[in-house]
């Protein structure tokens, strides 16, 4: 309040809330999305979290844990969503070199920096001559009844990722274009 009724400083500055607290009110958004839908229950029938732990998850009470959940929940649907889209796909060859790509990026050690980027671009190479993720859109968008649910989680997810890497790469544009969605 002190901030606020010094006229130097509220003309100069923004107040908002920080983005700890801003990912904790998403995923609770994203948790009362999927309330009783049954996708909350497959955490608690496959053992990773007990019943009091999985409710403050989709109350927004922990964010570490509400991102981990929520990612293990997305990388599940994202798979189901990329085996359905190209499984009538004829050019498996382009698939293949996409998923040999993937499975030498996620062993290069950390360390090794210029082989990442080299493997990244000729990924994004690749993905851009087989034109997936325009593929992969028009798939989402004509989803229809519990996939188009899905299809919807994902999305809010992938924002509150969105908004997380904008937050932690300090890169403002991307942190305005989270708001602008």
């Amino acid at each position: 309040m002190q901030l606020r009724e010094d006229k130097d400083i509220y003309d100069n500055y923004i107040f908002r809330p920080g983005e700890l607290h801003n990912v904790l009110a998403m995923l609770k958004v994203l948790g009362k999305f999927i309330e009783s839908s049954g996708l909350e229950r497959l955490f608690v029938e496959a053992g990773i979290y007990g019943e009091n732990t999985l409710k403050q998850i989709l109350q927004g009470k922990h964010m570490k844990r509400g991102i981990e959940a929520h990612m293990v929940l997305y990388l599940g649907l994202s798979k189901m969503c990329y085996d359905e889209c190209f499984k009538n796909d004829d050019n498996v060859e382009g698939i293949d070199r996409i998923m040999e790509t993937m499975q030498k990026l996620a062993v290069v050690p950390f360390e090794n920096i210029m082989e990442y980027q080299n493997l990244n671009n000729e990924l994004v190479k690749e993905i851009e001559q087989q034109n997936i993720l325009s593929k992969l859109q028009q798939f989402r968008n004509e989803l229809i009844n519990q996939a188009r649910f899905y299809n919807n989680y994902m999305s809010i997810f992938e924002l509150i990722l969105l908004f997380t890497r904008a937050s932690r790469q300090n890169d403002w544009n991307l942190h305005l274009a989270f708001f602008c969605t």
